[in-house]
């Protein structure tokens, strides 16, 4: 066995939501979330889940998961035995170009 890749740590149970969801909802989800834990009842309610709380964070906290899913399209192309050599060239490319980008933006976000 050899060891082809190592994902950086990846965030746990993030909160998403669509790009289109009403931004008064949005700020609603978003205070309640990052208050609660303030008081000694709900402190102990995390506690029960092993939970401090929850921090505020964005898109770049799934870097490392985009990341993953391109590794993983990458390693389906070049096991594609069916595929003419020059597809197989230009999407390798294609998909090193993209992990490239996202590469950088982990490294910026830092």
């Amino acid at each position: 066995m050899r060891e082809i890749w190592r994902s950086p740590l990846i965030p746990a149970d993030p909160f998403v939501w669509r790009k289109d969801l009403d931004p008064g909802i949005k700020k609603k989800v978003q205070d309640f979330l990052l208050t609660y834990g303030d008081d000694a009842r709900e402190k102990e309610i995390l506690a029960t889940l092993n939970l401090d709380g929850f921090k505020k964070s964005g898109n770049d906290q799934l870097l490392p998961i985009r990341q993953l899913e391109l590794f993983k399209d990458r390693k389906k192309i070049e096991d594609d035995a069916n595929m003419a050599a020059a597809d197989k060239q230009a999407k390798l490319a294609e998909i090193d170009g993209k992990l490239a980008e996202l590469k950088q933006q982990i490294a910026t976000a830092k």
